[in-house]
């Protein structure tokens, strides 16, 4: 699995808990335990659990992420990294989800025997 994958994902669950607990004094705090059970939880890798950890391993030897008391966070250079990725990749998610939550009209289509 590509590392610039493997920071995506991890970028956007820290994105989208940072969105839901805007308002509140809550601080999310992730585990490499806990974010690997995450992703296979939610089938969001076909990977094993121990590639999963190589590529978070591969991530801090390249120091997009490090660790405070065993939790995962996003080094400066690794949110940086994020950001190229999210603008590779956003457009081709925002255009899914705008595709998901719109109904599109489809005419009925007439089959023709050959």
């Amino acid at each position: 699995m590509p590392k610039d994958l493997m920071l995506f994902m991890l970028g956007r669950v820290f994105e989208k808990s940072q969105k839901r607990f805007a308002s509140s004094p809550v601080e999310l705090r992730l585990s490499k335990v806990g974010f690997i059970k995450a992703m296979m939880k939610i089938n969001a890798v076909k990977i094993k659990e121990r590639a999963i950890y190589k590529n978070l391993e591969a991530l801090e030897k390249m120091k997009l992420i490090k660790y405070e008391n065993k939790d995962m966070q996003l080094t400066k250079k690794g949110i940086i990294r994020y950001k190229k990725v999210f603008k590779k990749i956003g457009p081709y998610l925002e255009t899914e989800e705008i595709i998901k939550s719109t109904r599109i009209p489809v005419r009925k289509t007439k089959l023709r025997i050959q």
